[in-house]
């Protein structure tokens, strides 16, 4: 194995492969009687695919070895840092202040720090992610979603 990434596809192969064992162990079901292991057998496939493509195209590059070493090239302490206190600020404000206020503040503030668009671009970017994630959680899988501030509202 010549690459960091034929090392860690192997890894993430094996671990598809134990997914979809497990699945297989509690019980696929159908699609209108869906077993335990339904939810997780489908990503288990996708990992090991997944995996076995990366594994195969790594092994064919060989102009283009990596080490370790090359993955920390660029990486910014202090934007993970800010990252992570950003998730954290919204962990703390999801329930007080609603699932729509919110997540539109976390994207907004993501997307102006770490996107070369315009601020009209990131506005629309924000709203659009936010109602059709509410959409989608809120509407389809009828998931209850803090209203906060919106409550006799929404």
């Amino acid at each position: 194995m010549k690459t960091i990434d034929q090392y860690s596809s192997l890894f993430w192969f094996i671990v598809g492969i134990a997914i979809t064992l497990s699945s297989l162990k509690y019980g696929i079901g159908s699609l209108s009687q869906p077993g335990a292991g339904f939810i997780t057998f489908f990503p288990g496939i996708i990992i090991s695919l997944l995996s076995a493509v990366l594994f195969i195209s790594s092994g064919k590059d060989h102009d283009n070895v990596s080490g370790l070493r090359d993955l920390w090239v660029g990486f910014d302490i202090k934007h993970v840092a800010f990252t992570i206190l950003l998730l954290l600020v919204y962990i703390l404000a999801f329930k007080p202040v609603g699932f729509v206020l919110s997540t539109f503040i976390l994207l907004f503030v993501l997307f102006r720090l770490k996107s070369s668009y315009n601020l009209r671009i990131i506005l629309v970017m924000s709203v659009v992610v936010t109602i059709v994630s509410y959409m989608i959680f809120a509407l389809l899988l009828r998931t209850q979603l803090p209203k906060g501030i919106f409550e006799g509202i929404i």
